[in-house]
């Protein structure tokens, strides 16, 4: 049996799509992919071969809670990351102001990949992915305001992986949150998620770690 491809997808709202960042796994040869929009992710999975699977772990809200506020994988993250001393690592409602565009551009994911029978999507948390995979909390927190983070958990994350791959070089936190997201879609594909929850909301794949 072929080994599955895996994706970890950073997605950024529709007018800074600069922002999104493309991490793919195929045997064993990891590509990031930078500024990606809609049309640039489509043609990317359109590449990929349809007789093997493929595990896509997005950074983006999927679904949305029918008349607003937090979902019931939103609850149950945060109470997750509480109970493991993760507090400071938010977790935001798919319909807060800053939240909106972000949850609209993940609608849209959702709607491609289901043009695409080999591919199974998944929502993920990719900074709560990294503590919850044993990465420096305090290193987590500094991701957005300072540089030396994001190459101390590259450092990190380096270090965990099987010899056979090998990490391309990253230029920003969204490289490192798609490279996350990556890491959680194939530990899903070899049943090790860190963690796995089921929603009620109708349409909502599962959300990993």
């Amino acid at each position: 049996m072929s080994m599955p491809i895996c994706i970890g997808i950073d997605l950024s709202g529709p007018s800074n799509a600069q922002d999104t960042s493309l991490c793919l796994l195929s045997d064993s040869a990891i590509t990031l992919y930078n500024d990606c929009n809609d049309q640039k992710i489509i043609e990317i999975l359109q590449l990929l071969p349809t007789d093997q699977a493929v595990f896509i772990a997005a950074d983006a809200p999927l679904t949305y809670q029918d008349g607003g506020g937090f979902r019931d994988i939103d609850r149950a993250l945060r109470q997750h990351l509480n109970q493991q001393g993760f507090k400071k690592i938010g977790v935001m409602a798919p319909t807060m102001t800053r939240m909106a565009y972000l949850t609209l551009r993940g609608l849209r994911l959702k709607e491609i990949c289901r043009e695409f029978s080999q591919i199974q999507l998944f929502e993920t948390h990719p900074g709560a992915a990294l503590v919850c995979s044993g990465i420096d909390y305090e290193l987590v927190q500094k991701i957005k305001t300072e540089p030396q983070a994001i190459q101390s958990i590259y450092e990190q994350l380096a270090r965990c992986l099987p010899d056979s791959m090998r990490l391309p070089n990253i230029r920003s936190d969204h490289d490192l949150m798609a490279l996350s997201a990556m890491l959680s879609a194939y530990n899903l594909s070899r049943n090790l998620s860190n963690w796995q929850i089921q929603s009620e909301i109708i349409g909502q794949p599962d959300f990993i770690l």
